[in-house]
């Protein structure tokens, strides 16, 4: 899996400051989003993404692949949010995840990268949260994970 250089950081210093839990840290990333823009276009004035298709969305990456295996998730597994509205903005962000065996709730938006690639307006987001609910049978609950999704939204403002 391509990390972001946030991700990439905020694994780094959780580890160093001894937040992340013994058990590492589940990440993934997800795809499939087609979404609406609260303003319409991609610009630094937008504050929120909505999803139109949920049905779409899926695992696409996987950082710890015996981990994320145990847990249930595998590539191109069905992701299911209870809110489809989500902040572009780095800061607090409640929602829950299902996928594979767990629930995750993620509650902040710890990276949020906008930019144009080839016309397309791109959006990069990360979550930050915690294993709320674990019918595995490995002991996921309670732990730490990273959620990071990129959408191409069609266009730029």
């Amino acid at each position: 899996m391509m990390k972001s250089p946030i991700a990439a950081a905020l694994l780094a210093s959780m580890a160093l400051m001894g937040t992340a839990s013994a058990d590492p840290i589940l990440e993934f990333g997800t795809t499939g989003f087609a979404v609406t823009l609260d303003n319409g276009g991609l610009s630094s004035t937008t504050t929120s993404e909505t999803i139109i298709v949920p049905g779409e969305v899926t695992v696409y990456s996987l950082s710890t692949p015996i981990t994320d295996a145990e847990a249930g998730i595998s590539l191109g597994d069905p992701v299911a949010f209870s809110n489809l509205t989500f902040n572009t903005t780095v800061g607090p962000n409640d929602f829950t995840m299902s996928v594979g065996d767990l629930v995750f709730t993620f509650t902040d938006v710890f990276e949020a990268l906008e930019g144009i690639v080839a016309g397309a307006g791109f959006l990069d987001e990360g979550f930050t949260g915690t294993v709320t609910t674990d019918t595995s049978g490995f002991g996921f609950r309670g732990q730490s994970a990273v959620e990071v999704h990129p959408v191409l939204t069609g266009h730029g403002g």
